[in-house]
C-alpha cells in the first residue's frame, strides 16, 4: 500500500491520475515551444523593456496625424524624438486618391495609437523626384531611434481602390 488513507479512488485510479497530470505537463511544456507564443513572449518583452528605457517617464501622446512642411521638420520629427516612440511616416501626393484615404487611415490610427507617432508630408517637400511622386505614393516610412525599420512604397498596389484603418493596422502588424 502506498498510502494509508480513506479514497474512494482504487490503485489503478491513481496511477490513471498521475499519467493524466504527467500529460497535462508535457502539453504545458509543447505550449513553450508554440512559434506564436514565443514571438507574443518576445513582443511583450521587448515592450516591457521600452516601458523601462523610458525612465519611468511617461510616454509621449500624439493622437493625431502631424502634417510636416518642410524637409527640416521631417528631419526633425524623427531625429530628436524620444529613443522607445515608433515613427510612422506617410510620403505622399496631394491629387493622388490612395494618398488621401492613407492619410484618412493613419489619422483613425493615430487616436488608437497615441503613442505612436503618425507623420505625413509630400513628397515634393521631402525632396523626392517627380517619379516616385507619381507611381512610388502613397508609402510609409517606420523609424525608431533615429533607424530606418521598414520602408513601403506603391502601397496603393497593395490594397484595392479603397482601403480602410484596419486594413493599414493589419498590414503594419504583419
Amino acid at each position: 500500500m502506498s498510502k494509508l488513507s480513506l479514497s474512494c479512488r482504487s490503485h489503478l485510479d491513481e496511477e490513471l491520475a498521475k499519467k493524466e497530470n504527467q500529460t497535462t505537463d508535457e502539453d504545458d511544456f509543447d505550449d513553450m515551444n508554440d512559434p506564436f507564443l514565443k514571438e507574443y513572449m518576445i513582443k511583450r518583452m521587448q515592450e516591457m523593456m521600452e516601458q523601462i528605457d523610458s525612465d519611468g517617464k511617461e510616454r509621449p501622446v500624439f493622437g493625431k496625424l502631424l502634417l510636416l512642411g518642410s524637409g527640416a521638420e521631417f528631419l526633425e520629427a524623427i531625429d530628436k524624438e524620444k529613443k522607445f516612440v515608433t515613427i510612422i511616416c506617410h510620403i505622399y501626393t496631394r491629387n493622388i486618391q490612395e494618398c488621401v484615404d492613407m492619410n484618412g487611415c493613419l489619422d483613425c490610427l493615430a487616436k488608437q495609437y497615441s503613442n505612436v507617432k503618425f507623420c505625413a508630408i509630400e513628397a515634393s517637400i521631402a525632396g523626392m523626384s517627380k517619379h516616385f511622386s507619381k507611381s512610388g505614393v502613397p508609402a510609409l516610412l517606420v523609424y525608431k531611434a533615429g533607424q530606418l525599420l521598414a520602408n513601403f512604397v506603391r502601397l496603393g498596389d497593395e490594397f484595392s481602390d479603397r482601403f480602410f484603418a484596419a486594413d493599414i493596422e493589419k498590414f503594419l502588424v504583419e
